[in-house]
């Protein structure tokens, strides 16, 4: 594989046809973003009195009313949910750019009409699978998220159980042993899956296969050319880190500065984009397709 030529095609796409950028923002946007969720629980006094000698007992009123009535309540719990549907639809629609962003390429290297429209029409017509083949690499974090949960139940309930306190060692030393279980274990799955959801989108994209099928695709194809991915990876590493070194100071002014906000996210669309069409021209050229010239 010609590296150089590689990581050259792939800017001349991006400069040539720059509707990708636009793609790559919202592509951006959704990665950029973060979630929430909660429960509500209406409790009382009598409840607190009747927690463990280990946690403490607040007057309810003064810690967790804190003045606040419950139009106040059901306004914040609206505002909330407001954004976690505004977030949730930001993704959904960045999980589409992301196809649209290789379908895009695609057109180009095959020589076919290539536009903001088409391209969004053809990741348009794969979004619930792309969308499937988002929601999986959540999945560790989820298993660990339960796993801490659980922990957390079993020693604090076996406590409130003998009603006896929970030994700050023993409580200290599982969250310890949380930590590192996600150091340890979580992050390396995070990055592996992380890997082949990449490639698991130009699989759906340009194989048209299903969520599952797309990981199994993008598993035979980072197999058979894993020493050219990983160099690409690094690749694509060293470039990222050469950019974060030159335009730390001039992000830093545009994000303390509201109105070049528009000039930021074109920046790192068009940085997003650039990356994408990198990883599509090697697939391409993995899976036979004509190389990039």
């Amino acid at each position: 594989m010609d590296y150089g030529n590689l990581l050259k095609r792939a800017w001349t796409i991006v400069w040539t046809h720059k509707y990708l950028i636009a793609l790559g923002v919202l592509v951006t946007l959704g990665n950029g973003g973060s979630s929430s969720s909660g429960f509500q629980y209406r409790a009382s006094d009598q409840d607190f009195q009747n927690m463990p000698d280990f946690l403490p007992q607040p007057d309810l009123l003064s810690r967790l009313s804190f003045g606040i009535g419950a139009a106040e309540l059901a306004l914040i719990a609206v505002i909330i949910g407001v954004l976690l549907i505004v977030f949730l639809l930001i993704w959904a629609l960045s999980q589409i750019a992301q196809g649209a962003l290789i379908a895009g390429v695609e057109m180009v290297e095959t020589g076919r009409d290539s536009s903001l429209g088409i391209a969004w029409q053809a990741g348009w017509r794969r979004g619930w699978t792309l969308i499937g083949i988002g929601l999986v690499p959540l999945i560790p974090t989820l298993i660990v998220i339960g796993a801490a949960l659980a922990a957390g139940v079993l020693i604090f309930g076996l406590g409130a159980a003998f009603g006896r306190g929970v030994d700050p060692s023993l409580a200290g030393g599982g969250a310890v042993a949380i930590v590192l279980a996600f150091i340890c274990i979580t992050l390396p799955v995070l990055l592996v899956v992380g890997f082949l959801c990449n490639l698991a989108y130009r699989a759906c994209m340009l194989e048209e296969t299903g969520v599952w099928a797309s990981y199994r695709r993008g598993w035979q194809v980072l197999r058979d050319n894993l020493g050219e991915a990983v160099l690409i990876a690094l690749l694509a590493l060293a470039i990222g880190v050469g950019l974060f070194i030159i335009l730390l100071f001039p992000t830093i002014i545009m994000a303390l500065c509201c109105v070049l906000w528009p000039l930021l996210l074109l920046i790192q669309g068009a940085i997003a984009a650039y990356f994408s069409t990198v990883w599509t021209l090697a697939w391409r050229e993995w899976t036979g397709a004509q190389p990039a010239t």
